[in-house]
């Protein structure tokens, strides 16, 4: 039995055997949000991404960590959009100037 599988199981047992007050404010819909399976390395990657905080120059300069927040291919910060959107190296080989696609 897998361990997130064992870990659901043990708690709907626990949930069943104890009383509670608290058991008619909180549902089990034995549903689970997307990506609960995902591997913890997975997760903390895509939250850091959602929210903007990570090993990127603009955060490592606020913390002061970084002598400056400038990205290493001349932009002025280093931030999560500027990697994903605006980051040389990671444009398409056949994209337009303007940065469409085709």
């Amino acid at each position: 039995m897998r361990a997130a599988h064992w870990e659901d199981h043990q708690w709907k047992a626990e949930w069943a055997d104890k009383p509670t007050r608290f058991r008619t404010f909180i549902i089990d819909t034995g549903n689970h949000p997307p990506g609960m399976t995902f591997p913890r390395t997975a997760c903390v990657r895509l939250n850091r991404l959602c929210t903007g905080v990570g090993r990127l120059r603009f955060c490592l300069y606020k913390w002061g960590m970084a002598s400056s927040a400038a990205c290493e291919c001349g932009a002025e910060e280093q931030t999560v959009d500027h990697i994903a959107l605006q980051y040389p190296i990671h444009k398409p080989p056949h994209a337009r100037p303007d940065g469409s696609g085709r």
